[in-house]
């Protein structure tokens, strides 16, 4: 019997980027708009996007949103998932069309992810605790302390009015990346089962930054 539920993808510990590590907000890399002024203002586009657990998979068919830089290393976001469903059955947050999923305004801060300084990244927390909202079968909720993407290393040391970004998984269930320069803390998600059990969540796909103006990558 499948359970439709209100979710809640909440960011347990970790709500934006004042409450990063010291370290991380030094050392992060930076972004330069060419006009030299913040906010930076920039839309999301990107195509498939599947979360993964050790035994099922919700897949969705695209993700848009919209963001701003407040300064070289922080911002906030907001995203729109598309077309998303596990089953045959949709996922959808309250007022969407079926199969949409809306995100509140989420912080943001550019980190570096391994060693060296060599690798960047970005990493996404949720304000108040809550990721995304949405109703589903099978679920009771989400929960964690945030997600980590790569930023294409290309990139670095370059101008241009576009970033990629691509979340991996290293196995169903396990996101490749977890930690700022492997240590310290580490972030992840997991879902909450129907009858109280967890599984550890994955996200697989990638996303395009188009920025208002051209912006230098300093990493």
């Amino acid at each position: 019997m499948r359970l439709k539920s209100m979710l809640a993808l909440t960011a347990i510990g970790v709500l934006g980027a004042l409450s990063l590590p010291p370290a991380a907000s030094a050392e992060g890399w930076d972004i330069d708009p060419q006009k030299g002024q913040f906010p930076l203002q920039f839309t999301i586009n990107g195509g498939a996007l599947i979360w993964t657990t050790s035994s099922f998979s919700i897949q969705c068919n695209s993700v848009t949103g919209v963001g701003q830089y407040e300064t070289a290393t922080t911002g906030k976001l907001r995203l729109t998932i598309h077309g998303c469903q596990i089953s045959g059955s949709s996922c959808t947050t309250p007022g969407q069309p079926a199969g949409t999923i809306t995100t509140p305004e989420m912080g943001f801060h550019n980190i570096f992810l391994e060693p060296g300084k060599t690798k960047p990244g970005i990493l996404i927390t949720a304000n108040e605790g809550i990721f995304a909202s949405f109703g589903c079968s099978a679920f009771t909720g989400f929960s964690g302390n945030g997600v980590i993407s790569e930023l294409s290393s290309s990139q670095c040391g370059k101008a241009g009015n576009t970033a990629t970004t691509f979340y991996e998984s290293s196995a169903p269930g396990v996101q490749k990346w977890t930690q700022i320069e492997t240590e310290g803390t580490k972030y992840d998600l997991s879902v909450n089962l129907f009858g109280g059990s967890k599984q550890t969540l994955a996200f697989d796909g990638s996303t395009t930054f188009t920025f208002a103006e051209n912006a230098e990558f300093t990493c």
